[in-house]
């Protein structure tokens, strides 16, 4: 699905949604002058991101350019909370930590396909309580388990930004994005309304906050709105930098514009998962790379 030696972007990544893809690329191991201090660990987010090297390229255009991520083995997309709290999984993070202790961050990207799994606009406020907490239950297993391993580290969570069933779905390009089939998302969600669907995945990325809250080496960077922030909504009149932050426009999904090839409901272009991780670097890596006491 995608080349060995480079990263290709098109709507077969959509597959990440749905199906575990191993990653194949790979990055040398300690090149000279840099160093490996941030492990991806997650979903397609981090996959493409760490495809991409979307974190490593906003840290050389920061000043920091001595500063790689790694994600041979850890950004697999597909993958769902549940997955990584089982003990096989668990034991890929013990070794990548063990064999790579340059790295002090761990930047998570989970949750997403858990709620794909598990969440329906029909569910009661009880029902849809249970399943939030349970990602949330099983992500906080592999968190505690990531910080049991050295005390000098840092779990990220990085949050989603809003979806966008709207103008993939009416363009009918993309199985996964469409109305109805076997592989539509929007239709096991039960056709949430964007500003339902906004709703739960807020609540899920509440509870990641919580978490953050819960313990000082735990932090979360919301990017809901991100997307509307950067891009705007040229259809809907609306301009970039004018949504206000956090969260944009609940009523709103992401803006295709944003989207890979404008198409995908469930994933972002190269350009937005720079522009993601260069809020994330904005609301959490700086800060920590200017630390010059860690």
């Amino acid at each position: 699905m995608f080349a060995p030696h480079r990263p290709r972007f098109n709507l077969l990544f959509l597959a990440l949604t749905v199906f575990e893809v191993p990653i194949q690329a790979s990055v040398a191991e300690g090149p000279a002058g840099r160093t490996e201090r941030v492990l991806l660990l997650g979903d397609s987010w981090v996959h493409v991101m760490w495809l991409a090297k979307s974190l490593g390229t906003v840290f050389a255009e920061e000043g920091f350019p001595e500063i790689i991520e790694r994600g041979d083995n850890t950004a697999v997309g597909g993958t769902r909370a549940d997955q990584w709290r089982k003990p096989e999984r668990l034991a890929i993070l013990t070794r990548e930590l063990a064999e790579h202790p340059t790295i002090d961050i761990v930047h998570v990207s989970l949750g997403g396909n858990d709620f794909f799994n598990s969440w329906k606009v029909s569910l009661s406020d009880e029902e849809e309580a249970r399943v939030l907490d349970l990602i949330a239950s099983n992500l906080e297993v592999v968190v505690n388990h990531i910080l049991a391993q050295r005390e000098n580290l840092t779990v990220l969570l990085c949050g989603y930004a809003y979806l966008n069933f709207e103008e993939p779905r009416a363009s009918g390009a993309v199985p996964w994005c469409a109305e109805e089939g076997d592989l539509s998302i929007y239709s096991k969600l039960g056709k949430p309304t964007p500003s339902e669907l906004n709703e739960g995945l807020r609540k899920l990325e509440d509870r990641k906050a919580a978490l953050a809250e819960k313990n000082p080496r735990v932090a979360y960077v919301n990017n809901l709105g991100l997307m509307q922030y950067e891009y705007g909504y040229s259809s809907k009149g609306i301009a970039p930098k004018t949504v206000p932050l956090p969260e944009g426009d609940p009523s709103l999904p992401s803006p295709p514009e944003a989207l890979n090839l404008g198409q995908d409901c469930a994933h972002l272009s190269p350009e937005g998962y720079k522009a993601l991780a260069r809020n994330c670097f904005e609301k959490f890596y700086r800060e920590r790379f200017d630390d010059t006491s860690r």
